[in-house]
């Protein structure tokens, strides 16, 4: 099944330009069967949500354990810090 910019930036929760420059970088296959409106194949679309939804939790554990030592009381008296100077 084939589906339109506009349908893969809602599925991937991306606005439509964004998904438009993928496609532009190669990061997402489409094909334009006509002069300017391009179409995905839902499954590349699903593939890519996936790629994406892995690389997002990645980071997140990654991030997340650069800051296994820190203590709690310290950052939030460094937040509260910074709030009070903005």
């Amino acid at each position: 099944k084939e589906i339109s910019t506009q349908q893969a930036a809602d599925l991937l929760g991306l606005s439509r330009p964004t998904v438009v420059k993928l496609i532009e970088q190669g990061e997402l296959p489409a094909t334009i069967p006509g002069e300017q409106r391009r179409k995905l194949r839902l499954a590349d679309v699903l593939a890519y949500r996936d790629r994406l939804y892995e690389a997002r939790s990645d980071f997140i554990a990654e991030s997340s354990q650069a800051y296994d030592d820190v203590d709690p009381d310290e950052a939030a008296a460094l937040v509260a810090t910074s709030r009070e100077a903005h």
